[in-house]
């Protein structure tokens, strides 16, 4: 199984929030990630990954359909030299080799 790193875009939206929606997901990344997962977040979030430019979020995507994310999440303030790196992979997917 391969797969891509990609922008996302708002044609994500119901795989986005189908796969998001998982508290095992929630429960491992920080909490501003929501559970549960409605589409006004994965609306929000889209937004919001798609304003930097140059892009550092990115879907991860197998076969055309976003199944997780990815992104360096540029630090402000002291910490301003800094990146945060997060991804998460729904869960169909862990334990595959892709």
């Amino acid at each position: 199984m391969q797969f891509k790193l990609r922008p996302f875009n708002f044609k994500d939206l119901d795989s986005l929030v189908n796969y998001a929606n998982n508290s095992k997901i929630a429960a491992n990344l920080t909490n501003q990630f929501p559970h549960p997962y409605k589409r006004e977040n994965g609306e929000a979030f889209i937004k919001m990954a798609t304003q930097n430019n140059p892009i550092t979020i990115f879907a991860i995507d197998i076969t055309g359909i976003a199944v997780g994310g990815i992104g360096l999440h540029l630090q402000k303030d002291i910490h301003i030299k800094n990146a945060e790196l997060g991804y998460w992979l729904a869960e169909p997917f862990w334990g595959k080799e892709l």
